[in-house]
């Protein structure tokens, strides 16, 4: 998803759980829709057939979700469509946080900058 993490870069640090090696061989497609939102933008992408898969964290779908109360600047309808129209493979892939993009909060003197970097 355009301008949203995880980034494209990243998808090649992740490793595919099916041929345990790190994704390969894949283009990067750019949304051919342009909804002004660019989870929106992604999604018709895929439901169009312009593309084969979506990059995206696992809980966007739920973070995603109508009812009452929600004011939503996304398509409700297309993202209600999941486990219908689309679903989630390969969740749990974590490659992506080893590149730099998890902040860690702490309590100074806790110990956790040393073992998160211990050089």
């Amino acid at each position: 998803v355009v301008g949203w993490a995880p980034t494209a870069d990243t998808l090649a640090l992740a490793e595919n759980k099916c041929t345990k090696q790190r994704f390969q061989g894949y283009t990067i497609v750019q949304p051919t829709v342009n909804t002004g939102n660019a989870n929106n933008d992604a999604l018709k992408t895929l439901l169009d057939g312009d593309a084969d898969a979506m990059w995206v964290y696992a809980d966007q779908v739920k973070q995603y979700q109508c009812g009452p109360g929600v004011t939503a600047n996304w398509d409700c309808d297309m993202w209600a469509g999941f486990g219908t129209n689309f679903s989630y493979i390969q969740t749990g892939l974590f490659g992506h946080a080893q590149a730099g993009t998890t902040l860690a909060l702490s309590k100074k003197g806790s110990g956790l900058k040393e073992i998160l970097d211990p050089c």
